[in-house]
């Protein structure tokens, strides 16, 4: 029975999530993503995914730290899960833009811009990249850093083009 109660509470929070993911109500479905996770189980096949997603909307929610947290266990946990992670790169630049937002200085600043990189070699570009380039830039460019900036702004650049028309829109 409370195996059954557990599952029914967890599968009701997972429709409060999808419902305010669908509202576009980005705070509360990373509120609701932290009440799912303390009740998520990581053998399950789709735990990575759940993560990034997770992690994914708590960034735009702006909870840095939650979306820290998502990305610390997919770098800690990702490996070793039922299903291992398979997209550790885009786990990565989780983690890293999450850090970048929290606390931005020269280790945090490369972190971000070295994960980027990386995504060069992803079949497809994801909207996370997008949001973490778009941070990178407008950082360096806040900064007055300009040689930094011409570099990130040359990524984001990249990026971009490697998605196509639909998203330099």
């Amino acid at each position: 029975t409370a195996v059954l109660l557990f599952a029914a509470s967890a599968f009701a929070d997972i429709k409060a999530f999808n419902a305010a993911v669908t509202a576009g109500n980005y705070k509360q479905a990373a509120i609701e993503a932290k009440t799912v996770w303390a009740t998520w189980d990581r053998q399950r096949s789709d735990t990575a995914l759940i993560a990034r997603e997770f992690g994914y909307i708590s960034y735009l929610a702006g909870d840095f730290a939650g979306a820290r947290d998502f990305g610390q266990f997919l770098k800690d946990e990702g490996k070793n899960l039922a299903t291992p992670d398979d997209s550790p790169i885009t786990s990565a630049v989780l983690l890293a833009v999450a850090n970048f937002r929290l606390k931005q200085d020269d280790k945090t600043r490369a972190a971000l811009f070295n994960g980027l990189n990386e995504t060069h070699n992803l079949p497809d570009v994801d909207v996370l990249a997008i949001l973490a380039a778009e941070a990178l830039y407008a950082s360096d460019w806040k900064s007055g850093n300009y040689r930094n900036a011409v570099d990130s702004t040359k990524l984001a650049a990249a990026i971009l083009a490697r998605g196509g028309k639909g998203l330099t829109v």
